[in-house]
């Protein structure tokens, strides 16, 4: 169970949001909101990330608890983002001069609350398909789910660091993850 704590990604994550906030938000107008705000798209981005993980646990172990869990847990991530809609609304009418980076801040903030939706989703199918009879391994769906939570970091990092060259690495990534969709696809298909 340590191990597999210790090589989950989203141990580093921990770092990367603690890098985020020191290293682009420290600029006027922006400081004071973080710090009043509490990290408000730290605990998204860890939200979403563990949402993430534990709804492809849930598919792949045909865990409805767990599935069930998942998808309470998406409000928590729809609560925080209309938190951090509605504060940065009124961050950019207090001082119109931040309204770049509070965009910024808003679209990364959509990202996290989409990638929690995309959960809830597998997490809903799950459930539908925990009754059915076990079709045999997918191991490119876990292989999906890995290459998704790489991207997610790395995508940050590239953010955090502004840092266009591995932003491009992570834009390239994703034929990796389309490549195994493609995959599954097929598979499924032969199955059926």
């Amino acid at each position: 169970e340590e191990a597999k704590k210790a090589s989950c990604p989203l141990n580093e994550l921990d770092n990367i949001l603690a890098d985020f906030y020191t290293t682009h938000f420290r600029e006027d107008g922006v400081e004071a909101f973080y710090a009043s705000k509490e990290r408000v798209i730290q605990e998204m981005a860890k939200e979403a990330s563990v949402m993430l993980v534990n709804s492809i646990e849930a598919f792949v172990n045909k865990d409805v608890k767990q599935a069930h869990e998942v998808i309470v847990k998406d409000d928590v991530v729809d609560n925080l983002f209309e938190t951090i809609k509605n504060e940065l609304i009124a961050m950019i009418h207090k001082n119109p001069d931040v309204g770049d980076q509070a965009m910024d801040l808003l679209m990364v903030a959509k990202y996290l609350e989409r990638i929690g939706d995309h959960a809830s989703d597998i997490s809903e199918l799950a459930i539908q398909l925990a009754d059915l009879p076990p079709i045999e391994q997918l191991p490119d769906v876990e292989a999906m789910a890995k290459e998704t939570m790489v991207m997610l970091i790395q995508g940050l990092e590239a953010y955090v660091e502004r840092d266009y060259e591995k932003a491009e690495k992570v834009i390239a990534h994703d034929d990796v993850i389309d490549d195994l969709f493609d995959r599954v696809k097929q598979e499924l298909i032969e199955i059926i």
